[in-house]
């Protein structure tokens, strides 16, 4: 659980970089690419114009805000990370690339169903994609407790 909590925070806080980092080793290096997501995530709410405590709730709760502008900022952090591109498809191999550091890349396989997952905006497949992603990673932790 404290690895999905870490992730749906980086997912929502969300790198100066283009893509995801390949391999982070140290602690040292997750705190600096948790800081780099926090400053993408400070700006997108900045852009948004979405107020922190709404994504503050969902990290804590890890319940799925359906709010447009939520969705909206999901879609700018995933853009901004190089989950999304900008024309709004989910960067699914960036993604299983960055949860790769925390998980097993065959245990990451269950997660392939989500790359089915669409929307009719960027932020809704932003959106759809995450809760499925999470889901999925709650099913890879309960299997491994």
């Amino acid at each position: 659980m404290t690895a999905i909590l870490l992730l749906l925070s980086v997912f929502l806080y969300c790198t100066v970089q283009a893509a995801p980092p390949n391999h982070i080793t140290s602690p040292e290096d997750i705190k600096e690419d948790i800081k780099q997501r926090e400053r993408i995530g400070l700006d997108c709410l900045k852009q948004i114009g979405l107020n922190k405590t709404i994504v503050e709730k969902a990290v804590r709760s890890i319940e799925f805000v359906e709010d447009r502008k939520y969705k909206e900022f999901l879609a700018c952090s995933y853009k901004q990370q190089g989950f999304q591109s900008d024309d709004g498809e989910i960067l699914y191999d960036n993604l299983i690339d960055y949860l790769s550091t925390f998980y097993k890349t065959a245990d990451l396989k269950s997660l392939d169903d989500c790359r089915a997952v669409g929307g009719s905006t960027d932020g809704e497949r932003a959106f759809n994609s995450m809760k499925c992603i999470i889901s999925g990673l709650r099913k890879i932790d309960q299997k491994k407790a």
